[in-house]
């Protein structure tokens, strides 16, 4: 059991002997006034603490403080899990600035001479702390990569702090000309920040809902705001687990780098899930529905894709009958096409997916194909999608390419999500929902591996495609929902990571980091 008013007592004394060193040292006045805000100040203080707290289940072996300036949370982590925990720190600022607080935290500190490199080899960290850290940095994109150099695979990174985007506190500070933050994030920011460098998201909350500083109060407002810490501390902690979350001073965000053998997973499950993820997700949805109607992108579409050439396209399909399904509106959507198009499924039995696409294959030659459309039975097709979506694709030399999600559809890689473009290039296409092969690919990636979930299958297909030269690409213009039932439903987690490494082990493959990036954005056709 953690015991704040223990460790209040020893930050309280540290704190005391601190101040007194800062203002011996000759540079030390200028830190003074960071330090009281938040160590001087009760509140700020025990907000620190109940942080420690949401931090400390996930803090093993080696640990780097990054940017921990007089590493307030060494001290809290050393008195919690003792002498045998090894700390790290790294700062730009002098190693004798601060001193008392080194000392009792006993961390090895470096400092920085550079604001990125940091100075330690490959893979050396198994826990990075940055509290109040990333939001500062003058360039995080930068700093995210060397984070993930020097964190070993399986390690964790904590993010602590981070300034919410939708935080009203951060609102009142820039409405009355306080000291808000320039970089502020969601938490799809965060979600696609960290996956674009190669980071897993395990968590991420809202938290901090009551001011925890004042710093701009008068002096008898603060000193009885201090005086009521603990009750304040209780407040704020109930208010967490209510709506007012939503509006809340920071993000606390757990990361990881994937092990070695798993980074080809997505970055997390992609479920739109609860009230409040699915309202946003309407949200986002409408307002780029909104935009394409103003630009008048379906018609506009539509008169392009009815001067291009005809097509012949193979649908293949399998469908679970002992669940709802889509499959019938699905198939009346590609089947009012001006194309060439043929409907194949199979009913999903005890075979896995692509054993049950070979079967499908094997008795429609594809011979005088021009494309070949796997899709899933749980999808939902936007009006007019056939002949946009193949319009876009040979629009922009896509050999591989799949719909975008929209924001209300289940996707695990952040990247296949719908954005402000017509189509994007990218590296990646999933497996599913829907995956479309254009002819140059076909003697190579068909028939499909005989894989029974297919996992790790497009990490392959995405390697192919770079060795060949063959564009992948992602068609915004044409969203696709994909929310019926929740992915992977129909089969154990374990044993789809365990036959993708199987597989994995003997084939080429891009690993998540790769897989996650935008290569181009394209607007207009």
């Amino acid at each position: 059991m953690v015991d704040h008013e223990r460790e209040v007592d020893v930050l309280r004394g540290l704190w005391d002997e601190q101040r007194r060193h800062l203002e011996r040292h000759p540079d030390g006045p200028g830190q003074l006034h960071y330090l009281r805000k938040h160590l001087g100040f009760e509140p700020a203080m025990r907000r620190r603490l109940r942080a420690l707290d949401r931090m400390t289940p996930y803090v093993r072996g080696r640990v780097l403080e990054w940017g921990c300036r007089n590493a307030a949370d060494s001290a809290v982590l050393r008195m919690r899990l003792g002498d045998g925990l090894e700390l790290h720190g790294a700062d730009v600022m002098p190693a004798d600035l601060f001193e008392p607080f080194h000392a009792f935290s006993g961390l090895a500190y470096r400092r920085l001479d550079d604001p990125v490199r940091l100075p330690y080899p490959d893979g050396h960290f198994d826990t990075i702390v940055a509290h109040g850290v990333l939001e500062h940095v003058p360039d995080p994109e930068r700093s995210l990569d060397e984070l993930w150099r020097v964190l070993r695979p399986g390690g964790r990174l904590l993010i602590d702090a981070l300034p919410h985007r939708w935080s009203y506190t951060e609102a009142w500070l820039r409405r009355t000309g306080g000291p808000a933050h320039d970089r502020r994030y969601s938490r799809r920011d965060v979600r696609r920040l960290l996956a674009d460098h190669g980071f897993r998201v395990a968590a991420v909350r809202r938290v901090g809902t009551v001011p925890a500083m004042l710093s701009r109060m008068p002096d008898r407002i603060r000193t009885t705001y201090a005086g009521a810490a603990q009750k304040v501390g209780g407040v704020d902690a109930v208010l967490e687990r209510s709506p007012v979350q939503a509006f809340a001073a920071s993000l606390f965000i757990v990361a990881e780098r994937p092990a070695a053998g798993d980074a080809f997973l997505a970055p997390g499950s992609g479920l739109v899930l609860g009230r409040r993820a699915n309202a946003r997700a309407v949200l986002r949805d409408a307002g780029l529905d909104a935009r394409a109607r103003l630009l008048r992108e379906g018609p506009r579409l539509d008169r392009a894709a009815a001067q291009s050439p005809r097509r012949r396209v193979l649908v293949l399909a399998v469908e679970r009958t002992d669940v709802p399904n889509l499959l019938g509106a699905a198939r009346a959507e590609l089947e009012r096409s001006r194309h060439d198009v043929e409907v194949a499924i199979a009913d999903a039995g005890d075979r896995g997916k692509f054993a049950n696409l070979n079967r499908l294959l094997a008795d429609r030659p594809l011979e005088g194909r021009d494309w070949l459309l796997v899709l899933d039975d749980d999808v939902a097709l936007p009006d007019g999608f056939l002949d946009r979506f193949l319009f876009l694709c040979e629009r922009f030399g896509f050999a591989l390419a799949q719909p975008a999600h929209r924001h209300r559809s289940h996707a695990a890689w952040p990247v296949t999500r719908r954005r402000a473009a017509v189509a994007r290039l990218t590296q990646f296409v999933e497996i599913g929902p829907v995956t479309a092969f254009r002819r140059p690919t076909f003697d190579a990636l068909l028939p499909f591996p005989d894989l029974r979930m297919g996992w790790g299958l497009d990490a392959h297909w995405a390697a192919m495609a770079r060795a060949r030269g063959w564009p992948v690409g992602i068609v915004d213009a044409t969203p696709i929902r994909h929310g019926l039932r929740r992915t992977a439903s129909g089969y154990a987690h374990a044993d789809a990571v365990a036959e993708a490494r199987a597989f994995l082990a003997e084939q080429p493959h891009l690993e998540r980091d790769e897989a996650s990036r935008t290569l181009a954005a394209f607007r207009r056709w």
